[in-house]
């Protein structure tokens, strides 16, 4: 796979497919593991609709990615900054938060050969694990490292270092996809817990207000900041400029727009748990309040 690609001068984008082998055997590794801890999950306990639905979302997941980093978008990510951003859009907000409803852990986990996994117990592997994930997943230091991966990716230096390297693509991806997992799965609640409802919306507040940032920043700056995008957005008479201004635009808007929506439907569902939690009584007077 060659992700440093020439500019597409001749705007033949659509056919440009570029597969990468490893991704597809990562993948597919991937749905395989789940598919058979998912079988083993449900021989415990009765196939639900829930189930289903986890199982749709983690394939779907694993299905965006590979089209947003194989398919002619894919290309034409590497010719316009815009498009870029539309690649990056894609991972954050579309396949990480679908793979984290799945919550693949456990299927993964069950997946694994029984005398793997008792390997992992006895050598305090599982423990370890479980000590970093209390470490990296509280809200806090998820928010600082998805802030991290965000803004150094986006500093001239290491975005056309991306550009230009196979393995700094990866490594870019990888971290935006990383970190917005991190963010979804504790966004995306496990089970009615209306207390990690505040916790959550801070957290999105606090996400969405550095990515709009840098947004704005694209958007208004007065002078290209990327010289690789710059040389090739000319090619098919894009203004640089202009070019990045449309990628501010849309990391700005779409995703400051899902951002407001995804705390909306927090906020909603921390009120329906209170209300839930209400003495009869309360709930009764509460509810005629309303209505009046």
């Amino acid at each position: 796979m060659n992700l440093a690609h020439a500019a597409l001068v001749d705007r033949a984008w659509f056919g440009a497919w570029d597969f990468d082998p490893l991704l597809g055997v990562a993948l597919m590794f991937a749905a395989f593991l789940f598919a058979r801890g998912t079988r083993k999950v449900g021989s415990r306990s009765a196939s639900t609709a829930t189930e289903v639905a986890r199982s749709v979302a983690f394939y779907s997941g694993l299905a965006i990615i590979a089209l947003a980093v194989s398919s002619p978008g894919h290309a034409l990510a590497e010719t316009l900054l815009s498009a870029h951003m539309v690649q990056h859009v894609v991972l954050i907000v579309v396949a990480a938060p679908l793979i984290a409803y799945a919550r693949p852990g456990l299927p993964i986990m069950l997946a694994l050969p029984s005398s793997l996994q008792r390997r992992l117990r006895a050598d305090g592997v599982l423990r370890l694990t479980r000590v970093i994930r209390r470490c990296v997943a509280n809200p806090p230091m998820v928010w600082v490292l998805g802030a991290v991966a965000l803004w150094v990716w986006h500093l001239p230096a290491p975005y056309d270092w991306a550009l230009r390297s196979e393995m700094g693509h990866r490594l870019e991806h990888l971290s935006f996809l990383g970190t917005a997992l991190l963010f979804w799965a504790v966004v995306v609640p496990r089970r009615s817990r209306y207390t990690r409802h505040a916790t959550a919306i801070a957290l999105t507040f606090a996400t969405g207000l550095q990515s709009a940032a840098l947004g704005a920043i694209l958007a208004f700056a007065t002078q290209p900041l990327y010289p690789t995008h710059a040389h090739r957005a000319v090619a098919w008479g894009l203004a640089p400029l202009t070019d990045q201004q449309l990628a501010g635009v849309i990391m700005w808007v779409p995703m400051g727009g899902l951002y407001v929506a995804v705390m909306a439907t927090l906020f909603l569902r921390w009120m329906r748990e209170m209300d839930r939690r209400l003495p009869p009584h309360e709930a009764a007077t509460a509810d005629t309040r309303e209505r009046s």
